[in-house]
């Protein structure tokens, strides 16, 4: 069905048992004290990240939690800066492979939804409904639904735009949101209105649809490992948790750092379930009429935000990789005693912004009245990657004094060698939350081969691999069963390995048949 393709975005953590990520392995990681002030510093991000994580989307100013509205999150300023680099980031992998810009209606009519009744039926529950327009109430079969997924409303209109060959493959994204009414929510994580993208492809044959949901996987794996620094693990979704009307799902699992399971991008197979329902048909080379293979892939860049902000921050606030910054640098004027002075480090600020804007580098001045000391404490809070530091002696000399969100100490760069000494300290702040997020990835794998085994992890914080029976249908109840027990989730099998248990291993979900493969299993959000 798939060819090879590894499995996760980190180092491969192997198969051997061991302990899964300690609330230390994350904490006072650089040996310096928390941000004052900040409330996410009176909590441990790993073992109290029920708390830590609220209060840090607080101190950051990212969220406002106070709309009274269920489930809906206000964005601040700082927020929507970051998310905007995030689609810039996402739209050009997306564009760099053929797909093209959309934007389609927010609601469809209540007999598109009656026209897809399988595909919605997992929706339903979460529907939105416009049932009046000023005073008149919309009759049944009129009403109104706000989209929950786009497939039905890109699809009505797809079969008017695809005749023959020619008008294939068809790829095309939107960037927007979407609503379902979820009945727990968390910033970020799980709400009612959240921000995403999704991209609906249309092909001739199945090895092509085939070829799309492997050119997604490696998409999310580009874009969310490499350029946001955050690992995944890549599974094949069992029958149970495929996608309303999808041939079969794949889907990039995340961690978060109280070690529960965070979905980020899918990637459906479509087959021609939906294009039989929908009448996209295509004239193929005989001059016969055929019906098109689609997939669907869904980066929420809401969601991803989230994580990000899990994953990187630490106790003296966000640390963002340097391309996804709101902004990348921050100039800090340090007060000189003669106001001369004062006026050649203000101008100094503003020619360095200037000169640094213009080679593409976001840059930020912060000309309030604070203290050195607060502003430096306010922008490691921000995430900024880079700060100056201008006095007058900086101003005189021709040098700056950088220093980096992730590097301890100070240094001082001539003016010379400053964009290509602020890229060097990007790149290198890159590497280090990569390779940090890696690390707390990698050691959240355990291998349990029997129930027992399970039963004396049962406090494992991450990913279980365990043998089981079957990720069909059949293999439900011992899926009931290891969530009744453990209160975790079989998350699919790893894609690209062809992972088999010992011969005469026995399924750990209690059915009592050998396993057939091996699956990895989590808590969940």
């Amino acid at each position: 069905m798939m060819q090879r393709l590894l499995y996760h975005s980190a180092t491969d953590p192997g198969s051997g048992s061991k302990p899964g990520p300690q609330g230390d392995q994350l904490r006072h990681q650089h040996g310096q004290p928390p941000a004052f002030g900040a409330v996410s510093s009176r909590y441990d991000k790993c073992l109290q990240f029920s708390q830590w994580y609220p209060a840090m989307l607080q101190d950051a100013k990212l969220i406002d939690t106070k709309y009274p509205a269920k489930g809906f999150f206000t964005l601040r300023p700082w927020a929507v800066r970051t998310m905007k680099q995030m689609y810039l980031l996402y739209e050009a992998a997306l564009e760099g492979t053929g797909h093209e810009p959309a934007l389609f209606p927010a609601v469809m009519p209540e007999s598109l939804l009656q026209k897809e009744a399988e595909h919605l039926e997992g929706f339903n529950p979460q529907v939105f409904w416009i049932t009046q327009i000023g005073s008149n109430i919309l009759p049944k079969g009129e009403r109104l639904a706000l989209r929950p997924t786009s497939e039905t409303i890109m699809y009505t209109v797809y079969k008017d735009w695809i005749s023959g060959l020619a008008d294939l493959p068809l790829k095309i994204y939107q960037s927007c949101q979407v609503w379902r009414a979820e009945q727990e929510s968390k910033a970020l994580i799980r709400g009612r209105e959240f921000y995403w993208i999704e991209a609906h492809d249309v092909f001739a044959t199945m090895k092509e649809a085939e070829q799309q949901v492997l050119a997604d996987i490696a998409m999310s794996e580009k874009v969310i490992h490499g350029q946001f620094g955050i690992p995944m693990l890549f599974v094949l979704r069992p029958s149970w948790d495929t996608f309303p009307g999808a041939e079969y799902t794949c889907a990039a699992d995340t961690l978060l750092p109280d070690g529960k399971a965070l979905q980020l991008p899918s990637s459906h197979n479509l087959g021609q379930k939906f294009s039989k329902k929908f009448d996209i048909k295509f004239t193929n080379s005989e001059g016969k009429e055929e019906y098109a293979y689609q997939t669907c892939y869904g980066p929420s860049i809401w969601r991803i935000l989230g994580a990000l902000v899990a994953t990187h921050a630490d106790e003296r606030g966000l640390r963002f990789p340097f391309e996804v910054a709101p902004q990348q640098v921050v100039i800090v004027p340090i007060k000189a005693k003669a106001p001369a002075d004062d006026e050649l480090v203000a101008q100094k600020c503003m020619q360095l912004k200037e000169r640094l804007e213009q080679a593409g580098i976001r840059t930020i001045i912060d000309a309030s009245d604070k203290k050195p000391g607060f502003k430096y404490n306010h922008w490691e809070m921000m995430g900024v990657p880079v700060r100056i530091e201008m006095g007058a002696r900086e101003a005189a000399s021709g040098n700056v004094t950088l220093a980096s969100r992730t590097e301890p100490g100070k240094i001082p760069v001539h003016e010379s060698q400053l964009e290509t000494a602020i890229r060097d300290m990007g790149q290198r702040l890159n590497a280090t939350l990569k390779a940090e997020a890696d690390k707390f990835f990698n050691d959240s794998f355990i291998t349990c081969m029997t129930i027992e085994e399970m039963r004396e992890n049962k406090d494992h914080r991450g990913f279980y691999r365990i043998p089981f029976c079957s990720i069909q249908d059949d293999g439900g109840a011992c899926f009931d069963s290891l969530k009744s027990e453990f209160e975790i989730a079989v998350r699919g099998t790893k894609i690209g390995e062809d992972e088999k248990p010992p011969q005469g291993c026995k399924c750990v979900g209690g059915c009592g048949r050998d396993a057939e493969l091996m699956v990895y299993a989590a808590k969940r959000y």
